[in-house]
């Protein structure tokens, strides 16, 4: 199991998508070996895209509030990212 957090990388939608399609091409052949990628958040419905039908190419999310709901303003809860 391989795990990337991308941090605040790549700076774009656009980037985000073309990494996430090489990390998919790249990823074609490997076996017995799982890959997570967790870019930001606002990221994730992109990458999750491109990554469809992959073996080995997972998703993770970077962070995840303790509440399900609430007034808390810029988090986002594990109800929220199962959903997602």
């Amino acid at each position: 199991l391989v795990i990337g957090n991308w941090k605040m990388n790549p700076l774009s939608i656009s980037l985000s998508t073309k990494l996430g399609t090489e990390l998919k091409k790249s990823l074609a052949s490997i076996k017995d070996v799982e890959v997570v990628v967790a870019p930001p958040f606002v990221y994730l419905g992109a990458v999750h895209k491109v990554r469809n039908g992959s073996r080995v190419f997972r998703m993770g999310a970077q962070n995840v509030f303790h509440e399900k709901l609430g007034a808390y303003t810029g988090e986002i809860s594990l109800p929220m990212l199962q959903e997602f």
